[in-house]
């Protein structure tokens, strides 16, 4: 509906109803972007949340390779203080 013919319309014909076709027009294309807009933000927030989500499991697994990390460091200072002792 809204494209170059609209604007030959504009040009060839007077009058208040092709104006009033062109502001339809307009306000039809600016709903589209703010239709857009919305999308992009839905879709912004729904990235934001999955970031979020990874942060949180990269916090958890570092957690984990600390404890892990923690422990395997004893187990094997404990591992050449036995060998210490047997020789």
């Amino acid at each position: 509906m809204c494209g170059p013919g609209l604007e030959k319309l504009y040009r060839e014909t007077s009058g208040p109803e092709p104006r009033l076709l062109l502001i339809v027009c307009a306000l039809l294309t600016a709903r589209e972007f703010l239709s857009r807009l919305h999308q992009y933000q839905l879709e912004c927030e729904r990235v934001i949340e999955e970031v979020e989500q990874c942060l949180e499991f990269l916090t958890v697994l570092k957690t984990d390779y600390v404890r892990v990390a923690t422990k395997t460091n004893a187990l094997h200072e404990a591992c050449e203080n036995l060998l210490e002792d047997q020789v």
